[in-house]
């Protein structure tokens, strides 16, 4: 059976960093494609410190995981963070009537993956406040 992820945690934080460059990637292209025209009432700001966060946090990560090794609170942060982050653009981008609500599912499915229940439970929490937080800022305050 293949593995998921890489046995060695040093190694788990990195995969986790690189999917994260990808989600800040894709942010930075939603942005430039919102700043064309293309995509009409995005809130670029918004947008610009999500990316500012993911970028800061994601150097973070890196640098302590070299200094202190992988632990499993970090997992906890990470995906917290990374579901604030995801409550940030998915906000910018129109809340509840964004099609990528359902983003929700990834930072539970990673925190599931790596970190197990000590991550998942909170991870899990959170995200149901974020999509609570999306349709009362949908509903109670239009952007």
């Amino acid at each position: 059976m293949p593995m998921l992820f890489p046995p060695d945690r040093y190694a788990r934080l990195r995969w986790l960093a690189q999917l994260r460059w990808i989600a800040v990637l894709g942010v930075v292209l939603a942005a430039g494609v919102g700043a064309a025209g293309v995509v009409p009432g995005l809130n670029l700001k918004v947008m610009a410190l999500a990316v500012a966060l993911g970028v800061g946090s994601n150097l973070y990560v890196l640098w302590r995981s070299r200094e202190h090794g992988d632990t499993d609170d970090r997992h906890v942060g990470q995906a917290l963070l990374d579901t604030g982050a995801l409550s940030l653009v998915i906000w910018a981008a129109g809340g509840a009537e964004c099609p990528f609500l359902a983003f929700y599912i990834f930072p539970v499915l990673l925190a599931a993956l790596l970190g197990g229940r000590r991550a998942l439970i909170p991870t899990g929490l959170v995200s149901l406040v974020g999509i609570a937080f999306q349709v009362a800022a949908t509903h109670w305050a239009p952007l």
